[in-house]
């Protein structure tokens, strides 16, 4: 059997954004950074918005990617019950997000 997964297209930083709502598989994150752009960061919420008050800010990920770098980070299907919503701040990078 061949399973799949969707994107949520490329998020530039700057971005605050509700990839899915509900119940979805969190599959995996690729981010990568420009060159002496400074750290940017990528928050990953099971939420619908990044909040910073219980039991909102159910936050599944962060990651600071370095200037000048690119990373994949497996999550093996985390569940996320309520949707997925990221941040990307900081450097001059993009983040997609693989979910089913």
């Amino acid at each position: 059997m061949v399973s799949g997964c969707q994107s949520s297209g490329v998020l530039a930083v700057g971005s605050s954004t509700t990839v899915v709502k509900g119940t979805t598989k969190l599959v995996s994150i690729h981010a990568a950074n420009g060159t002496g752009s400074g750290n940017m960061t990528v928050n990953v919420y099971d939420n619908t918005a990044a909040s910073a008050s219980p039991p909102a800010n159910r936050q599944v990920a962060q990651l600071v990617i370095a200037a000048d770098s690119s990373l994949e980070y497996d999550m093996h299907g985390v569940m996320c019950r309520n949707g997925i919503h990221v941040t990307v701040t900081g450097g001059t990078g993009n983040v997609t997000i693989e979910y089913a």
